[in-house]
């Protein structure tokens, strides 16, 4: 009955419905036309996006748009959504690494390879957690892409560190062990490889972000080059201390060391707080809102131990009376206590802010141990000044982040100084020659010209005093939210030259 009441009706106002009708039609017609138009004008702002963020990436490059493709079409304008999806990729499989270690570890209690490897790699992959995390939140902090690229410095430190922390967790696993070799070629094939390819996909993105922001039509800023060492004059005050530097601590510097006032005094002898130096460092404050350097003063004696600076222990201090007199030694092998080279280390230190002066760390292993490490550092903005470092093979592994070594005396024979760290190394072929910088600047003697010299591309010939100082120490210490190239190391005390060593 409800049926045929409703036909009833549409005949009387036949006339009616069918002007109606097409009132909306047109309207709907035009609204389609609308979201329509505004779909297209998103999927080609992110079709730009993508294409002019792919565009120098040294990776698959169909990769880098398969991660950026995943930038939501309302988002589509912002730059630093694209960046934050690739992070969030490579977020996503540091996680599933995680993960599946977390199932392979219950499968493999019996092998005790397997159980240090996963142990080893969980360690590095949660410090990718980490610096994913930094990395996030000036993503989150800033509200345009200006503003992230001037930190990019610390974005670039983040990202280099991840791949670090990548390559480290399948070192880890021995290919002589079949058990530890499935695992590591599992956590290649579903996690790692993507990880490390993305990592340097994003790498990519952010060290052209200047260009891309160019390209985009956005304003860019840009700061000035620190030159002759010096640190900008906006950044320090009268005394020339940086701002965020606390006075306790230009009081520290300002001392000799027998005039530091230490918070806990280790001494094997029993007149200190501790006798032991881990004991000294387990005392650092459990409070979040604890400030200022936390100072142990370690008095002359051998003190054989494996040490661990974690990395929640920010602004530590620590000095010794001298490397001769102020030893931390042991003998953590990978041959004589099968163990990884990772897990060797006499001295590991991950927390940032990290300063040991006057003091000597040693592995004493010998020949027979093979890897042995003394030192195993990943403290970013962490220095050492007037150390010994001593061991035979794998003697100071330089892990990841930026570190500072200035009157080190560092001794081995093989990879006595190995991880990570900025420099060159051999390529075969031809491919990588579009990517090389080559210049030239001050030459001097019988071939100083540069006629005759290379046609690659990368080749620029003689450069500015301003353009090489791009190449110059300040540039790879670069860090902090003002991009201060000399400021941290001002902040800890170290002398050193960032600049040129003459005219």
């Amino acid at each position: 009955m409800e049926k045929k009441g409703k036909i009833i009706v549409s005949v009387v106002v036949s006339l009616s419905l069918i002007l109606v009708a097409g009132v909306a039609t047109g309207v709907i017609v035009a609204v389609n036309n609308k979201k329509s138009n505004g779909a297209d004008e998103m999927q080609n702002t992110k079709e730009r996006f993508t294409s002019l963020m792919c565009r120098n990436t040294q990776e698959d490059q169909n990769l880098c748009r398969e991660v950026l493709s995943q930038v939501d079409g309302s988002s589509s304008s912002d730059p630093k959504a694209y960046i934050d999806a690739a992070v969030n990729d490579i977020r996503d499989g540091v996680t599933t690494a995680l993960k599946m270690m977390m199932t392979d570890v219950e499968f493999s209690k019996d092998d005790n390879g397997i159980k240090m490897a996963i142990d080893g790699c969980k360690e590095v992959m949660e410090s990718a957690l980490s610096s994913l995390d930094l990395f996030s939140n000036v993503l989150r902090s800033n509200h345009d892409i200006n503003s992230v690229q001037t930190q990019s410095p610390d974005l670039k430190n983040w990202l280099s560190a991840v791949i670090s922390y990548q390559q480290s967790c399948v070192d880890i696993f021995e290919d002589q062990n079949e058990g530890e070799r499935k695992i590591k070629e599992q956590l290649q094939s579903q996690s790692l490889d993507r990880v490390e390819k993305v990592s340097i996909i994003t790498l990519d993105i952010v060290t052209g972000l200047a260009k891309i922001i160019e390209d985009l039509g956005l304003h860019v800023q840009m700061k000035p080059i620190a030159s002759s060492g010096r640190v900008l004059r906006e950044e320090v005050d009268n005394e020339g201390f940086p701002d965020w530097f606390s006075s306790s601590d230009r009081k520290l510097l300002a001392k000799d060391v027998k005039f530091h006032v230490p918070n806990v005094v280790v001494a094997k002898d029993g007149s200190g707080n501790f006798r032991t130096i881990q004991d000294a460092i387990n005392s650092y404050p459990k409070a979040k809102n604890f400030q200022g350097r936390y100072i142990i003063y370690v008095k002359a004696g051998i003190y054989k131990e494996n040490c661990t600076v974690p990395s929640h222990a920010i602004n530590v201090f620590m000095y010794g009376d001298d490397p001769t007199k102020t030893i931390i030694t042991a003998s953590m092998s990978n041959v004589t206590h099968n163990l990884k080279t990772m897990l060797t280390a006499t001295f590991v230190n991950k927390a940032g802010m990290f300063l040991a002066k006057d003091m000597r760390f040693e592995n004493a292993a010998g020949a027979k141990g093979h890897q042995a490490v003394a030192l195993r550092n990943v403290g970013d903005f962490s220095a050492f000044y007037n150390c010994h470092i001593h061991g035979y093979q794998d003697t100071l592994y330089v892990q990841a982040n930026r570190q500072f070594y200035r009157n080190c005396e560092i001794a081995g024979t093989v990879d006595f100084i190995f991880g990570t760290s900025p420099g060159w190394a051999p390529h075969d072929g031809n491919e990588m020659k579009g990517f090389l910088d080559i210049c030239e600047y001050g030459n001097t003697g019988p071939a100083a010209s540069v006629h005759g010299r290379i046609k690659w591309k990368g080749y620029r010939g003689m450069i500015t005093k301003n353009e090489a100082m791009r190449f110059t120490v300040a540039e790879f210490l670069k860090g902090g939210p003002n991009n201060g190239a000399d400021r941290w190391l001002n902040a800890l005390g170290v002398p050193f030259d960032s600049g040129f060593l003459r005219p």
